[in-house]
Parts: structure tokens; C-alpha cells; sequence
């Protein structure tokens, strides 16, 4: 992945400005870093970070509702965007890392909490640097991965036949590809005439998606 971005949430100015600069700071300039507020809405406005081919890792602050203006946390944000995207990266990054109850049940959801003030200690800036390095290198290697197999089972689809197991594959690679796409639309049915049709309207976009290998793999 040429260019990654590492995408920070912090519903604080002064804050995200100054975790900005740390990041900043201790990755190398090939990270592009973007900082941005919480979202009015629901966590479903995240889906464009997924969205984007570019984005490498996303570190988000825990007590995104301590203005009031959301009513979502750091961990309702990454549980919601694993649930989309399984290997992408996901930090917590807050003053309060020892409050564990604060993240009880969500834990699962993310790589590591992250205490802000670690940042600024070198040894321990250190250690956290290299980890997050080392993740999203693992990252850009699983995508990289998928996109060849992709193209192998895409290709071998056009000239011969695919068995059963390869089909799978080749699905759940489509799928892969596209399930912020289909996440991000289906957040659009908002009526309650959309939300009856709802799952008409899953099966047109898998459809879309999906398609059918074709007549060489019946």
C-alpha cells in the first residue's frame, strides 16, 4: 500500500493537535496522518475510513462523549468497525487506560489501549511505535495477499473452472472488497418503508457484488 493513512479521532481541539504531533513525531513521514472530530451522527459515518483504499490504521480517543455532542465512545466506534472489517488496525489511545471497566466487553475490538502520556515517554514511545509499525505492515501484507488471490481465482474463473472451495474463496474475497460499500448504503435506510424492504434490498447489492462466477464453473 503506497501512502497509508493513519487516521486519529479525538473530540478534543488541543488534544488531537497535540497527539497529532506525537504521532507525528515517532512515525515516519511515509504514514500520512489525519486527524478528525467525532461525527455528529452514528458510528456509521466512520464507514468512509474503511472505504478509503488508503487508510492503514485507525486510533481513536475513548471518551469521544464527554462534550455531549455524541453519544458514542472510542470502543463503540472500533467494535462497530471490526464488525466491518475484521484485520484493519484499531487503536485506543486515551488518558484513562488504566480505567478498565471503561472498556470491559470491548477489548476484543481493538489491538491495544494506549495511554496518551506513554506517547511521551521515549522507551515506552518506543515499544508502542514498533508494534504499530509492525501492524500495519501485517496489514498491508493481508491486503496485498487478498488482492492476488483475488486476481488469481478472478482469472482462472475466465478459462477453466473453479471447484466449489475456489467459488467460496472468490466470494468471500468480492465480499471483502466490498463490504464497507454495502455497510455504508444499507446505513441509508432510514424510512420505515426502506427499513420493511430491507432485505430486498441486501440481496440487489449482493447481487451487484456478487455476481455469479459464470458458465465455466457450473
Amino acid at each position: 500500500m503506497s501512502n497509508p493513512i493513519l487516521w486519529f479521532i479525538d473530540e478534543d481541539d488541543i488534544e488531537r493537535e497535540t497527539y497529532y504531533k506525537e504521532l507525528r513525531r515517532l512515525l515516519p513521514i511515509s504514514i500520512q496522518i489525519e486527524t478528525i472530530s467525532p461525527l455528529p451522527q452514528t458510528v456509521e459515518g466512520f464507514l468512509d475510513l474503511l472505504i478509503n483504499p488508503y487508510t492503514a490504521c485507525i486510533i481513536v480517543d475513548q471518551r469521544l462523549n464527554e462534550g455531549g455532542d455524541v453519544n458514542y465512545n472510542g470502543i463503540t466506534i472500533a467494535k462497530y468497525l471490526r464488525g466491518v472489517n475484521s484485520k484493519i488496525p484499531i487503536y485506543i489511545l486515551t488518558n484513562y487506560a488504566k480505567n478498565h471497566d471503561e472498556f470491559a466487553g470491548g477489548e476484543w475490538s481493538v489491538e491495544e489501549v494506549i495511554a496518551k502520556g506513554d506517547l511521551q515517554d521515549d522507551r515506552l514511545s518506543a515499544i508502542i511505535t514498533a508494534r504499530l509499525l509492525r501492524r500495519i505492515s501485517v496489514y498491508e501484507d493481508i491486503l496485498i495477499d487478498r488482492e492476488q488471490r483475488f486476481n488469481e481465482l478472478l482469472k482462472k474463473s475466465l478459462i477453466d473452472s473453479l471447484d466449489d472451495n475456489e467459488r467460496t474463496e472468490l466470494n468471500e474475497l468480492r465480499f471483502a472488497r466490498v463490504a464497507p460499500i454495502l455497510a455504508d448504503e444499507l446505513t441509508e435506510v432510514t424510512s420505515l418503508e426502506e427499513s420493511i424492504d430491507i432485505n430486498k434490498k441486501l440481496l440487489s447489492l449482493l447481487e451487484k457484488y456478487l455476481p455469479e462466477i459464470g458458465v465455466n464453473n457450473e
